[in-house]
């Protein structure tokens, strides 16, 4: 039997073949519209995060005066209270969009150092 038969080539065939099973799982995955391309994910996430936020910088603009009228506190002080909450609520909408940018970039790194450690192997 030829040395290429060996432990070593029956290993990297299974790997082999194994990632191609995983390509054609991503391809068929893509044909049934499951997958998206990450930039139209990132691009769509930032797109909602926006609308999200300036919603509720006007909601918070329109609430001032019914809960002015509704509480008798100065509407003033109540606008520039419900200013401070939108600011708050739109900081942390920022962060955890972040997060999952920081959390998907995370992960690709892990997977770029699994890749590198079998490569070495």
């Amino acid at each position: 039997a030829p040395a290429a038969a060996g432990p070593g080539y029956r290993d990297e065939k299974t790997q082999t073949e194994r990632v191609r099973r995983q390509l054609l799982q991503l391809e068929l995955e893509e044909k049934q519209d499951r997958l998206r391309p990450r930039a139209e994910v990132e691009a769509a996430m930032t797109t909602c995060g926006r609308r999200l936020r300036d919603r509720l910088g006007r909601e918070m603009e329109r609430w001032a005066v019914p809960l002015a009228q509704l509480t008798g506190h100065d509407q003033t002080e109540l606008r520039d209270f419900l200013r401070e909450r939108a600011t708050e609520l739109q900081q942390a909408l920022a962060e955890s969009l972040a997060g999952v940018d920081d959390s998907v970039q995370a992960e690709d790194d892990e997977g770029e150092e699994d890749a590198d450690d079998q490569a070495a192997a």
